[in-house]
């Protein structure tokens, strides 16, 4: 059925008209405009159900075959859409998913990207996926009518006028007149059941009003309020600004943990009594690192700019580096615990990590500093395993890591008993913490999972 509606909306490829500006408003507004979806991970797949939701059709398209083909069994692979979820979307008819982006992007008005960003080996931006994808569209769109493209990828301030625009130039005419643009960055929260795609605010900004006005009508129908900006960079900055802000208090947050530790003091009390105060205080939480896809990655985005506009940050810098001081340490007290319990180092001790996860209750191992921590110790000689219920096994990690086939071990009492120690990375709910309470020689915890507990064989970390 996906592959006759696309046949047949691509033979309509004229139909827009001299006015493409107004055509592409009305059909906004009347929810008649096709929509492809490029991507379909964290940000698209979600994104695809809110417009799918909201009345749009919606082409779906992702490289990677194997998650299409899990959503056409009506599968999901990310915990953030249900299963039920992609079959209503399915059973619709308003959703389509294929491997096909020519096609797909031929036979759509609107064309919404939202693939990766990553860094490079050499920690620089990675844009190579973006690249790609204004190409395809650069390709696919001739001859197929006006369009608006929008980006929602995290990435720096000028990707839009320097990067992305000009490809577009080449075969598609004046944006602005031939097709449209805007740059919109995703707000995704995997795992926040308080917050989703259409309920979260979008920030737009556009090449000019009529982008503007184009890109808002259509989130404007999904999410409940739209925050119309400046110019691009402007809105390619407000994502970097939230998720640094985010980043510095956490690395703010994991040096206090560090430095009252040495102190003597309950960091975790620290946090909850200053959360009392009404105002000028906001509480942020330690942990073993920070994480994600976009939270420690964004900053180097920024980095990266400044430092080639010949300028530094020198609160990105540090809090950069805390993050990784935060890892050390935590290697640092799994060491510290093995010899104070045991007279015994790193080397040949066994070491079970608990959730490898970025964050609690996802899939997601983006990353992660529990990773990090993993090869830290396998480095100096630990035979490390991990336990998270949320991800069976470790594929497309950094080859770095050493870490790819890597899989979940069976949590039990007796593997338990089996183990010098147990490190708590990440606290998936679910997780039976009693049990390896009750069967760990040692546990090592950086997330204050036995807050109320007092047992000798727990080190705080």
């Amino acid at each position: 059925m996906g592959a006759n509606l696309l046949a047949e909306r691509a033979g309509c490829g004229g139909f827009i008209g001299d006015s493409g500006y107004l055509s592409l408003f009305e059909m906004l507004k009347n929810k008649t405009a096709r929509i492809c979806v490029m991507g379909l991970g964290y940000v698209g797949l979600p994104l695809a159900k809110a417009l799918c939701e909201s009345g749009y059709h919606v082409f779906g398209v992702d490289p990677d075959s194997s998650k299409v083909n899990s959503l056409v069994c009506k599968k999901s692979y990310i915990s953030s859409v249900k299963n039920c979820e992609v079959e209503c979307m399915l059973d619709s008819s308003r959703f389509f998913v294929s491997c096909d982006f020519e096609q797909a992007i031929f036979s759509s008005d609107v064309v919404i990207i939202c693939v990766p960003t990553p860094l490079t080996q050499n920690r620089d931006p990675d844009m190579r996926y973006v690249l790609a994808a204004m190409n395809e569209i650069a390709n696919a769109a001739y001859g197929s009518g006006t369009k608006l493209v929008i980006l929602e990828s995290t990435t720096y301030p000028g990707t839009m006028r320097q990067i992305a625009e000009p490809i577009l130039r080449k075969s598609m005419g004046e944006v602005g007149k031939d097709y449209f643009m805007a740059y919109c960055p995703e707000r995704e929260d995997p795992g926040n059941k308080e917050f989703h795609t259409n309920s979260i605010p979008k920030v737009v900004g556009a090449a000019d009003r009529e982008s503007l006005e184009l890109a808002a009508s259509l989130y404007g129908s999904v999410v409940p309020s739209v925050i119309k900006v400046s110019s691009w960079e402007t809105a390619e900055s407000v994502k970097l600004m939230e998720n640094i802000f985010r980043f510095v208090n956490i690395s703010l947050v994991n040096e206090m943990k560090m430095i009252f530790q040495k102190l003597g003091v309950d960091v975790w009390e620290v946090i909850e009594a200053a959360s009392t105060k009404p105002f000028g205080y906001m509480p942020f939480y330690p942990g073993s690192g920070i994480g994600g896809h976009c939270i420690p990655v964004d900053p180097v985005f920024l980095n990266w700019k400044i430092k080639s506009s010949g300028m530094r940050s020198l609160f990105i810098d540090a809090a950069i580096q805390l993050n990784e001081d935060v890892e050390n340490f935590v290697v640092g007290r799994v060491a510290y615990g093995l010899d104070w319990m045991f007279g015994k180092g790193l080397r040949g001790s066994r070491i079970l990590v608990v959730g490898v996860a970025y964050k609690a209750n996802v899939n997601d191992f983006r990353e992660s500093p529990a990773l990090n921590i993993f090869k830290k110790l396998n480095d100096r000689g630990a035979i490390v395993n991990y336990y998270d219920p949320f991800i069976e096994r470790i594929d497309d990690a950094e080859e770095s890591l050493s870490l790819n086939g890597v899989r979940s071990v069976e949590l039990s009492e007796n593997y338990l008993r089996s183990q010098d120690a147990v490190l708590i990375c990440t606290p998936h709910d679910g997780v039976d913490y009693r049990m390896i309470l009750n069967n760990s020689k040692l546990i090592v915890d950086s997330k204050n999972v036995y807050k109320n507990v007092s047992a000798k064989n727990i080190v705080r970390a």
